[in-house]
This record gives structure tokens, sequence and C-alpha cells, in this order.
């Protein structure tokens, strides 16, 4: 009896002290920016993103620092108005953070989720590609493609510019690359409803690694739901038309008479001839790494477990936790197109 006593007692010491070691090698938290300024369009879903990363952040390994104005501060008020009208929150002057060479210093990466310009200067521009390069990490989602267009070594870095979102709604996401780790929990492919962005320069298989994108063949559908809607449109104009102006009403009818001309020479708003719309990518920035998403919009997208996943691998990934390929996809071939 002594001796069981005894020996449950060492084994239960044995227990501490091994819990001891392993809390002792816990390696801290990494550090994480989150800058969600938005110069134009401020998305409601911003406030749900810190939401989120807040709570599934330390979790996994990371703290979460959130910037929501990056600007001078004499315009806190003007701006903090304007978002509290998308996200019915205010910013205050402690959210308040400019991104230069020694505010990025104690951060592992970077997360944009922005509009606009919340890089005002050549010199922060620098300080943050130079961070990038140097071995940190930076990470976009949705809008932070529609940002910063007059700086073009960030749309270098990043990979791509926007170039409008012709299609939303629910819809089938092709996985490139499903071995990396940052999507395999995705399978083969997956459905989610989005607003989908499409993509101009400087987006380019040759220069990322493409990790989603959508469909063809929702792509395919979509173009000819576009040209049957401007079809009907066309059909339906002249009795508008005819309506209007039987009506007194000029202006309105002047207004209908020139959509209709704009309508003779209609071109579908999905733009990209080679029907290659990603939704996720990587590459390698010095010796840096960086991770873009397109999706991201809505509330919904924020708390889709998968997406949640995806966001986490991409920390790992582009702080150097896990590894994965960041080598060039190449143009699509005969037939990917078509998967």
């Amino acid at each position: 009896m002594r001796l069981a006593t005894l020996l449950a007692a060492a084994l239960a010491v044995g227990l501490l002290c091994s819990a001891g070691a392993r809390a002792q090698d816990k390696a801290p938290n990494k550090k994480v920016l989150l800058v969600t300024h938005s110069g134009g369009f401020i998305h409601s879903s911003v406030v749900e993103a810190e939401k989120v990363l807040k709570e599934i952040g330390p979790k996994h390994g990371f703290d979460v620092t959130c910037y929501r104005y990056t600007g001078d501060p004499k315009g806190l008020e003007a701006y903090s108005k304007r978002f509290q009208q998308a996200t019915k929150q205010p910013v205050t002057p402690e959210q308040i953070g400019k991104i230069n060479a020694d505010t990025l210093k104690p951060f592992d990466a970077v997360f944009f989720f922005t509009t606009g310009n919340p890089v005002e200067t050549p010199e922060q521009l620098e300080a943050l590609l130079n961070y990038v390069k140097g071995g940190k990490g930076f990470l976009g989602s949705h809008c932070a493609t529609d940002t910063l267009y007059g700086m073009h070594d960030y749309g270098e870095m990043i990979g791509a510019y926007f170039d409008g979102h012709p299609m939303v709604g629910k819809t089938k996401v092709l996985v490139d690359d499903p071995k990396h780790p940052i999507v395999k929990h995705l399978g083969s492919s997956f459905e989610i409803s989005d607003e989908l962005y499409q993509f101009r320069d400087p987006y380019s298989r040759d220069r990322l690694h493409v990790l989603l994108r959508l469909d063809p063949l929702y792509v395919a559908q979509q173009k000819a739901n576009e040209l049957k809607r401007a079809e009907q449109e066309k059909e339906d104009l002249p009795k508008k038309i005819e309506k209007a102006a039987a009506a007194g009403k000029a202006d309105e009818a002047k207004k209908l008479q020139a959509r209709l001309r704009s309508l003779e020479n209609f071109k579908s708003q999905i733009k990209r001839p080679d029907n290659d719309h990603a939704m996720a990518w990587v590459r390698e920035y010095g010796k840096g790494r960086v991770f873009y998403t397109a999706l991201g919009h809505g509330e919904n997208v924020w708390n889709d477990p998968r997406f949640q996943t995806m966001i986490l691998q991409g920390l790992r990934w582009a702080t150097r936790e896990i590894d994965g390929p960041a080598d060039p996809s190449g143009a699509l071939t005969t037939g990917d197109e078509k998967k």
C-alpha cells in the first residue's frame, strides 16, 4: 500500500515536471499586426475580422494588434464617423497606428484588410516592403488588392490589383494545389458564398503560386447570365422610353435612351480572356513570404471554420512555422480551364 502510494506520488511529480518543462519549452506567441484602415469603401466585416483573429489567434500561437486608422490624427473624427456608419463601431485614438520601420519591428507578420491608402508616403511604403524583404510575413484578404494603386511596388508585392467584382454569390472554388498546407483541408474543391474579385496586372501565374481559383464553368454561366440580362433590358427599354416620353418625363426618357445606346456595344464585365480567376495565392518576396486570398467580403466568410483554418495556416506559412511551395504556378495549360 505504502509502495503504491509512493509510486503514485512519484508519477504525479513526474507529470508535473514534464508539464512544467513543456510550458517552459513553449515558444512565445508570434505577433501579428492587422490593419483595417479603409481610405475607400469600408467593409462592415473588418470588425468581424478583428474579432475572429483576436479569438482564434492566441489559441494557435498568434497575438493580434489592430490598427483601425493609420492616417493623420487630425482626420480621425471624420474617419470615425465613416467607420461607424459601416461597422456600428467608432475609432478611438488608441486604435491609431502609423506604419513605419519602428512600429513594424515588434511584429512577425502584417495583415492588410484595407482599401485606399493605409500607407501614405514613399518612406512608409519602403519601410513595409523592406520589412517583408527582410524575412517577415505579409498577408492580405479581399480588399487588400483594392489598395495603394499609386504605389506600384505594393502591387508587385501582393501580386495583383482589383479589377471589379462582377460575380457574387454561391460558387464552386477549385483548389489548385491540394497538397499545400494552407489549403489541403479544403480538398479538391468547395462551395462558398462571397463577393468574388477579378484581377488585373501585375497578376501573373509566372510570379505567383496559385492556391485557389473559381470554377470556370461557374464563370461561363455568369457571363451567359450577364448577356441574357443585357438582351432582355435592350428589349424592354424602348417601351419604357415611350412611356416616359408620353408622361412628359423628358429627363427620364433621355437617361433611358443613353442606357439603350450603351447596351448596343455591350461588353461583359467579366474581363479576363484566359478565364483564370484566382482566389488565393502565395509568393516569396525577398526573404519574406506573402499570402493573399480574395475571399473575406462578408461576416459569413470570417465565421466559416474552413476560412479560419486557411487564415491560420497562412499565418503559420508566412511566419515559417510550416513550409509549402511558393514557386510560380505557370500558365494554365489546355484542359486546366475546363476542370
